[in-house]
């Protein structure tokens, strides 16, 4: 279980996490139903989970000792007494979307997050009280943020888009965390359940997540899946 820490690559779950409520909301009922208390995700339930659950996650490799069931998005790239899977359609790990849709509660998130109709590629779920304004009928791809600092409490972007957008960081939501916005700070609004998003305006912009609450609590942060057998 130290093949992540080997290669400095986060876990998306640990025995020893402590996890927000906004994680739980986000499980799937496949997840739920298995562990309600720590969220774990085993083996023998994974091919019924959501493939956007780990899309969205930014659930980038999953490590297992037995075989997972074969899917096109998911790629053994490592086969001895543990398998490494890639997942070829993971979201970036930030990025700007141009749709969206406006909930109320991380419970109507998780709702139309696992509905049919939802895609997380092409648009996100946010909890702004419908302060963001977005076209509805746009069909423009999301654009990928680009990481330029990464610490434990600073996270620094940079994105450039032709038109107003939603920006996705794949952290989890928790009100300790502040942004700014070209040095000015702005109102991050729950996304996707779970995550982080800022409205972001047309042109070149540079956005920072900076950790400056009265206690500490650690980010989540997660590009790799341990599967428990």
């Amino acid at each position: 279980g130290r093949v992540g820490e080997l290669y400095h690559i986060p876990k998306a779950q640990s025995t020893a996490d402590v996890k927000p409520r906004r994680y739980f909301a986000y499980l799937p009922d496949e997840i739920l139903g298995k562990d309600s208390l720590s969220g774990k995700i085993v083996a023998d339930k994974l091919s019924e989970v959501p493939q956007k659950f780990f899309d969205a996650f930014n659930i980038k490799y999953f490590l297992s000792e037995q075989p997972l069931p074969p899917v096109p998005w998911r790629q053994l790239i490592y086969d001895n007494d543990i398998k490494i899977y890639e997942n070829k359609s993971m979201l970036p790990k930030a990025y700007v979307v141009f749709r969206k849709k406006t909930v109320a509660s991380p419970e109507e998130a998780r709702s139309v997050f696992y509905s049919a109709s939802f895609n997380p590629h092409i648009e996100a779920i946010i909890e702004d009280a419908n302060k963001i304004v977005l076209s509805s009928t746009t069909t423009a791809p999301i654009i990928p943020a680009v990481v330029t600092s990464y610490q434990s409490n600073r996270i620094v972007l940079q994105s450039t888009t032709d038109r107003d957008g939603l920006l996705v960081l794949s952290e989890a939501f928790y009100p300790g965390w502040q942004t700014y916005l070209d040095g000015k700070k702005v109102i991050t609004y729950p996304a996707n359940v779970m995550f982080r998003g800022v409205f972001l305006p047309a042109g070149t912009h540079t956005v920072t997540f900076a950790y400056e609450p009265r206690w500490f609590w650690p980010s989540v942060s997660v590009s790799l899946l341990t599967i428990c057998g």
